[in-house]
Formats: structure tokens, C-alpha cells, sequence
């Protein structure tokens, strides 16, 4: 796949959607397009096909990667009000513009209009705060906590299988909490809960055990484990050959036999 700065990498492009409320993995994608803005379309699609008992999606999500004109017309016209960054935002702005009052509402605003008058309010900056604690914990804790840092199959299809499985881990996980009474699978609600979870949560210590293990096989062949010196070798402090600069290193030296 084509990466920024040019040149090519053996990846793909994962994409998910996170339900804000349970950080459930609603749908999810891999593609080989470098470039998110053709994914948003895709993904609206995987969304209208779930099944209706899990309610509607009003409201979606996304940062700069996601934004361009058809993909806002594409969230209006499947009745998603959309929540997308316009462009990048300062880190720190200023006082009077934090504190402003809200600008008045254009009158009968286009799609991209009317969004860009929502992430001008204080509301609308609130909503898409939400972004930085929905997807971005999901995507962390799959790196971090289940160990899934490198696709494991070879091939679009198989690739996409897996992708799905890893997402899918931590439903399974969860599926003893109790999602409806709004426990998220990536955290635990209470110390009491902890003992009624241990199965549901086995299912995702034995995955990322089984994980964990087959990236260590790679990475062992790739990265030789650092290994102790042999017990016949000492440190001791370097001479003055070494300069000064170096008279606080130590270099290993074999001991003399006796």
C-alpha cells in the first residue's frame, strides 16, 4: 500500500465503527486505499445492513481523514446527522475565541453548511470531543491489551476475517457484564463484578495469550533476545586508555585463571 513520503508497505487500512455508548465494534472493514475518505461511504452501507433491534445511528463521528462534501451529503441523505473535522484545530486556542457565543444559524443551510455551523457551537465542539474517547481507546486497547499489532494471514479476504475476529474479542468478553445495563467490555464496572466475569474475561486472556505467542515467534526470529554474560566475565571500570570522556564505562574483561 502506498504510505505518505512515498515509497510502498506490506499493510493494510482497518477501519471500525465504534458505538460511543458501549465501545462495541459495530462494523468493520480492511482496504488497501491509503486514503480515508473513500471508506466513510463503504462503512455507511455495513451500518444500514445491521440488524434494526440495535436502534439507529442519528449521529456520526469522524475526524479530517473522513471529511469531503459527498461524504456529508452521503450522512444526510441516510438521515445521519454528521459530526466530521473541517480541518485540523489548534491545540490552544484562544480565550476569547473559547469563551465565544455561538454563531446565528445560516438559513437554509447545504449539508456542509449546516456542519459547519454545529462545530462552531459549544455543543457541537462537545459532541465531536467524544471522537478522541470512542474510537481511539478501541483501537489503543487492541494494541496494547490484546497484543495485535500485525496481521498474522496473508490476502485481502483472509485479512478482513481476522480484522473481524480481533474486534470481535472484546464482545465476548463483555457478554458477562452485562452490556444493556451499560458495563463497557473494556473495563470493569465494580469489584463485585470481577468474580462473575472470570469466564466471559478468560475468553480474551486466552486469545491474547495465543496472540502474544505467535508474535513472539516473529519477533524472536527477528530481534535476538539480549542474554547475560557468561559467568565468566566481570565488569570492571575502564583505564585511562578509553580518554576521559569514557572513564565512567565499564567494559567486560575475562577474569585471569588461577
Amino acid at each position: 500500500m502506498p504510505v505518505a513520503g512515498g515509497g510502498f508497505e506490506q499493510c493494510y487500512n482497518a477501519q471500525a465503527v465504534v458505538a460511543a455508548d458501549s465501545l462495541l465494534v459495530v462494523a468493520t472493514d480492511v482496504v488497501q486505499a491509503p486514503n480515508d475518505k473513500q471508506q466513510l461511504e463503504p462503512m455507511l452501507g455495513k451500518v444500514a445492513e445491521l440488524p434494526a433491534e440495535l436502534g439507529k445511528v442519528s449521529e456520526l463521528l469522524a475526524d479530517n481523514g473522513y471529511y469531503s462534501e459527498g461524504n456529508v451529503n452521503a450522512c444526510a441523505a441516510a438521515g445521519i446527522e454528521p459530526v466530521i473535522a473541517m480541518g485540523r484545530e489548534v491545540h490552544h486556542p484562544a480565550l476569547a475565541e473559547r469563551f465565544a457565543e455561538d454563531p446565528p444559524a445560516p438559513e437554509n443551510p447545504t449539508p456542509v453548511e449546516a456542519m459547519r455551523h454545529r462545530l462552531q457551537t459549544k455543543a457541537g465542539k462537545k459532541r465531536y470531543a467524544l471522537r478522541k474517547q470512542t474510537p481511539e481507546p478501541v483501537f489503543g486497547i487492541i494494541k496494547s491489551v490484546l497484543g495485535f499489532r500485525q496481521f498474522l494471514l496473508r490476502g485481502l479476504d483472509k485479512v478482513r476475517g481476522e480484522w473481524s475476529l480481533v474486534t470481535m474479542a472484546p464482545a465476548f468478553a463483555g457478554a458477562g457484564c452485562g452490556i444493556s445495563s451499560g458495563c463497557s467490555p473494556w473495563q470493569a464496572r465494580s469489584e463485585q463484578d470481577r468474580p462473575r466475569r472470570g469466564a466471559s474475561c478468560g475468553v480474551r486472556e486466552r486469545y491474547s495469550r495465543v496472540r502474544n505467542d505467535l508474535c513472539e515467534v516473529k519477533r524472536e526470529n527477528r530481534i535476538p533476545a539480549l542474554r547475560q554474560a557468561p559467568p565468566s566475565m566481570e565488569m570492571r571500570p575502564a583505564n585511562d586508555e578509553c580518554g576521559k570522556i569514557n572513564s565512567d564505562r565499564l567494559l567486560a574483561r575475562p577474569l585471569a585463571a588461577t
